[in-house]
């Protein structure tokens, strides 16, 4: 249970950027994209579709240590998605 004063619509939308911008990772009609899973390279990302055909990492998934330490897979790095998952 949640005691707060803050909207339910804003704790529960994921509308905030790193920025601290409201309206990152809208749908047009004002909801939040729904995560998707891409699997790269024996690897499998979670990523946050963004407006303008790109995504945002959410999660990383991997067997591989190495991969939790390099920039590129770190939450919120840009990814860019497949033509077909756009």
């Amino acid at each position: 249970m949640l005691y707060t004063i803050v909207p339910i619509e804003d704790i529960f939308s994921g509308a905030w950027d790193a920025g601290g911008n409201r309206g990152a990772g809208l749908t047009a009609e004002g909801l939040a994209a729904p995560p998707v899973e891409l699997p790269l390279g024996g690897r499998r990302l979670i990523v946050s579709p963004q407006p303008d055909g790109s995504a945002r990492l959410v999660r990383l998934i991997s067997t591989d240590p190495a991969d939790y330490l390099d920039p590129r897979w770190q939450p919120g790095a840009a990814v860019s998605l497949p033509p077909c998952r756009r």
